[in-house]
């Protein structure tokens, strides 16, 4: 009994002693640059390149406190804190068993992505591709470029797989910032409604802080310099929900007059517009009748809006800019109301015959 709890003991401490210097060491069947996935330090990443078999390919690169990619434009911060909180905490569960390597050899091979990582100096620390979903779901199979040795990852504690997060969609890496201004580095703020011009207003502030306000449609400029300020405060960050890559919808809609347009002049004299455009229902849309039970047309929760100098088709909420609807009598009053201009447009359309906003 003794000889044989020594005998275990002595299997077990061979086989850690195995695992150590196979996994650890880099001195058993493969070496430690066939393991070089993650990126612990994922400060020190100054530069990241994606490539996958159907010709897409994302770059992005560290520029001030956030990144952009290699044309210029912004990345959004969501993307980049999920695929370096990737880097960091994928781990290697095991290598491929040999009974399956050759088939995830031929896997990896004709369904993948390329991963390069660079430093901020410029050196690549990383070349690997990442594979098809492991057989038990919960990672993916990888191999590091030059090598003969496939491993499995995984995310700790992630339920799912790792090439999850990496989408190669480049129109979902964009920032989607419609709006971003200090409510004192705006130097005029125009609303205009072309359906509705009684309701269009202008706003400017000059460098000692004081407002003008016009009334497009009158001449009368009443104004709370109060609910003015509240209002330019709402312009510190403004998003969409998400961009289209749809080319027809953006040539139809640029062809027709848009329902609002805002534009914002900066201290500097750099404008940046939103041109919005009523978004018909669909079978997801929530509000589909009024109260009296007639057809509503157009969505009163989401809009299309045309940014970034004319580039971009984009979705926007009434839940983010419903709030900015609004007409010269909201700056009229000691308390400002909000009654919301579009909302009202569509509402009085249903209320007589049917009008297509679109033609």
């Amino acid at each position: 009994m003794k000889k044989n709890l020594i005998y275990l003991a002595v299997v077990i401490v061979l086989a850690i002693l195995a695992w150590f210097f196979i996994f650890n060491q880099g001195t058993g069947s493969f070496g430690g640059d066939d393991k070089a996935f993650g990126v612990k330090d994922t400060a020190s990443i100054g530069k990241i390149f994606l490539a996958d078999l159907s010709g897409n390919k994302i770059e992005v690169e560290r520029s001030g406190d956030g990144w952009v990619m290699d044309n210029g434009t912004p990345v959004r911060q969501e993307v980049m804190n999920t695929i370096l909180l990737t880097f960091n905490q994928m781990e290697i569960k095991a290598p491929v068993a040999k009974s399956m390597f050759n088939k995830v050899i031929r896997d990896i091979a004709g369904n993948h992505i390329k991963v390069e990582v660079y430093t901020r100096g410029g050196k690549q620390i990383r070349s690997y591709f990442i594979g098809p979903i492991a057989a038990n779901g919960r990672g993916n199979y990888m191999l590091v470029e030059g090598s003969k040795t496939p491993f499995e990852l995984q995310i700790p504690g992630f339920d799912g797989f790792i090439s999850s997060r990496f989408d190669m969609q480049i129109i979902n890496w964009k920032d989607r910032t419609v709006f971003k201004y200090r409510p004192d580095n705006i130097a005029k703020l125009e609303v205009d409604y072309p359906r509705v011009p009684d309701s269009s207003f202008v706003i400017e502030r000059s460098a000692d802080g004081q407002y003008t306000f016009i009334n497009r449609s009158t001449d009368v400029h009443q104004f709370n310099p109060e609910i003015g300020n509240y209002y330019l405060n709402q312009f510190k960050r403004l998003n969409c929900e998400l961009y289209l890559d749809d080319k027809y919808k953006m040539d139809s809609l640029a062809s027709q007059q848009p329902v609002c347009v805002m534009t914002v002049t900066d201290q500097d004299g750099n404008s940046r517009s939103a041109e919005v455009y009523y978004r018909p229902v669909s079978y997801r849309t929530k509000m589909q009748f009024t109260y009296e039970g007639k057809e509503i047309n157009f969505d009163m929760d989401k809009y299309y809006a045309i940014i970034n100098d004319g580039k971009d088709l984009s979705i926007i909420q009434n839940f983010v800019f419903g709030k900015l609807f609004i007409g010269p009598s909201y700056f009229y009053r000691q308390r400002g109301e909000t009654p919301n201009v579009l909302i009202q447009d569509l509402m009085q359309d249903s209320e007589g015959e049917t009008v297509d906003l679109m033609e």
